[in-house]
């Protein structure tokens, strides 16, 4: 059952999701750290159950006198998201059909003639449709904030990426990669939180030597001059995301120097190269606690082994009257 939405009363806005610290903790957490693609597997299985059990949300099965039951699967649309946690049901979907594959390759080898590496690819080919779902969620929910949505991109890009590299479609995989980067490096200029900032440089990273190797790949197909001069997928859409993303960092900062007194604006000035750093809370709090410290005057210190040497010296010597005074 869908809800009304009131146009002149739009949704709230849902909490900003991080979507790379969502999957690099639960993989991390599950099996990943020891390369256990199954058993995360089996995490992603069980996490969607209770996400979908949480949001009443479950699939059915219709049921006809004397036939058998008829599955009956619900899927996450726009119209029916209420919570955030219906996007975290696609994210795991991803990366349930995604680990899935990876356990594939891992058992494939070397064997290039392994059935394995058919099922591994059709996999991969359902861990981007999933994320296609997620992205269509992203752009046309009002509630997802700009930050989870180009989040929602880049993971659904990296996504696609990855079964473009096993297909050997390096031109396609070349410009999903600098999507990728593109995304990850304008939301590290945008976010307070030092360790989402850090997960986004490693992504960066691990997408920079996929990009190397499609790019060589590419020299086959292409000039060295062609190939850099593949245009982004989707660019108009990303500059759009990405001038919101500036707008909302604007007024967040004339929120800041509005609500501030005038040593927090004489500080603000100071920073004014660093604004995300600041934390109004914080140096309203630091404020008194500076103003209340006593003049302190500062006072020599003896060496840590200066008993230690007076011990040594005999009494009554020039040099024990020298460290008595």
């Amino acid at each position: 059952m869908t809800t009304s939405v009131d146009p002149t009363n739009p949704p709230a806005p849902f909490e900003t999701v991080s979507v790379l610290r969502l999957i690099k903790d639960a993989q991390q957490k599950h099996g990943l750290r020891q390369g256990n693609y199954l058993r995360y597997r089996g995490y992603c299985s069980r996490r969607i159950r209770r996400l979908r059990s949480s949001l009443n949300f479950t699939n059915q099965h219709k049921c006809l006198p004397k036939r058998a039951a008829k599955f009956v699967g619900r899927s996450v649309t726009p119209e029916v998201v209420t919570d955030v946690r219906f996007a975290e049901i696609l994210i795991f979907e991803v990366e349930r059909h995604w680990a899935y594959a990876m356990q594939l390759k891992l058992e494939v080898g070397d064997d290039m003639l392994s059935r394995k590496k058919f099922h591994m690819r059709q996999k991969l080919r359902r861990a981007v449709k999933s994320a296609r779902k997620l992205e269509t969620l992203a752009k046309n929910c009002e509630s997802v904030t700009v930050v989870t949505r180009l989040e929602v991109q880049a993971y659904s890009a990296f996504i696609r990426a990855i079964l473009d590299v096993e297909l050997k479609q390096w031109r396609k995989a070349m410009e999903l990669c600098r999507t990728v980067k593109k995304i990850y490096e304008k939301l590290s200029t945008s976010v307070k939180d030092q360790e989402i900032v850090d997960l986004y440089a490693s992504r960066c990273r691990e997408v920079q030597n996929t990009l190397r190797l499609c790019e060589y790949n590419c020299t086959d197909e292409a000039s060295a001059d062609d190939a850099g001069n593949v245009s982004i997928a989707g660019e108009d859409e990303l500059d759009l995301d990405f001038n919101k993303l500036n707008v909302l960092a604007e007024e967040k900062l004339t929120e800041i120097k509005s609500n501030a007194d005038e040593a927090t604006k004489h500080l603000l000035k100071q920073l004014e190269g660093d604004w995300k750093s600041v934390d109004l809370t914080k140096l309203k709090a630091l404020k008194p606690n500076i103003s209340s410290l006593p003049h302190l005057q500062p006072m020599p210190c003896k060496p840590m082994f200066f008993d230690l040497a007076r011990n040594y010296l005999p009494e009554g010597s020039r040099a024990a009257s020298e460290f008595l005074t």
